[in-house]
């Protein structure tokens, strides 16, 4: 495999090959339907944010993953769509808390390791970069269990996505928490720091 190139989203090029990548993601996963213009844009309020920095890793020129992170701000963070009452119990006690968010690999490497480490090293790199206390993730339930092997998260609850175009017997959604000191030191020297500015 090429070798895989990361970089923070700048431009309105790269921030549509992410909604197109997240769409294609989804629809080839069952999650959804194909939307007329290949794109799923959800919390584009939270794009245009200072707070939030996107992520597109690519092979080629060509999208193969992307993870967007949310430090929290005034207008709070995506997971308080639907899990506000958990987030704001941990605002209070850490005081500044975040989310990673539309984690997603094309789906010709949802196989692969490679992507999957770089897209962990981006999200490890952030962590100990803003040095978070606790950040929050959605996943499915299928696919928490895989992150609670890899980087140690841990469950919080279990709610429903919000997305209208989630199909229904796919809303069911985990919040997972992540504290930096328990991610394994392994993902921390995967990403260049330089490459996330």
């Amino acid at each position: 495999m090429d070798d895989i190139q990361i970089k923070r989203v700048v431009n309105l090029a790269d921030l549509h090959k992410v909604y197109q990548l997240t769409h294609d993601s989804f629809v080839a996963a069952g999650l959804c339907d194909n939307q007329p213009r290949r794109m799923i844009i959800h919390h584009p309020d939270q794009d245009v944010l200072p707070e939030t920095k996107i992520f597109l890793a690519e092979i080629n020129n060509e999208p193969v993953g992307s993870v967007s992170f949310t430090v929290d701000n005034e207008f709070g963070l995506m997971v308080d769509s639907e899990f506000k009452t958990q987030i704001d119990r941990y605002r209070k006690f850490y005081g500044k808390v975040a989310c990673f968010w539309r984690l997603t690999i094309h789906p010709a490497y949802q196989d692969s390791i490679k992507v999957l480490r770089v897209m962990l090293g981006t999200i490890a790199t952030c962590l100990l970069k803003n040095q978070i206390p606790v950040c929050f993730f959605t996943f499915s339930p299928e696919h928490a269990r895989i992150y609670e092997k890899l980087v140690n998260t841990e469950e919080v609850c279990r709610g429903r996505d919000s997305n209208e175009l989630i199909k229904p017997e796919h809303a069911e959604v985990v919040l997972m928490k992540l504290y930096p000191d328990k991610v394994p030191d392994k993902w921390f020297s995967i990403v260049d720091d330089d490459s996330l500015n």
